[in-house]
């Protein structure tokens, strides 16, 4: 009898909503800021960034493509 191995790993994400690391300068006082609330929230600070650039701009992630 064959063994089925189990997915290891993230699930599949659509390339569209692949996340890419950037380098972004910001004044201390701003990284203290949301250093202290994302503790606050128990969220990172790449999702507070993320979540305030769609409120503030109005805009949604792509909907995937569906295959």
């Amino acid at each position: 009898m064959k063994k089925v191995k189990p997915k290891v790993g993230p699930p599949f994400k659509a390339p569209e909503l692949v996340k890419v690391p950037i380098t972004v300068k910001l004044p201390k006082w701003l990284v203290a800021w949301m250093h202290k609330h994302s503790d606050q929230q128990g969220i990172s600070r790449a999702v507070m960034i993320e979540q305030a650039l769609t409120e503030k701009h109005g805009i949604e992630p792509p909907k995937p493509k569906q295959k």
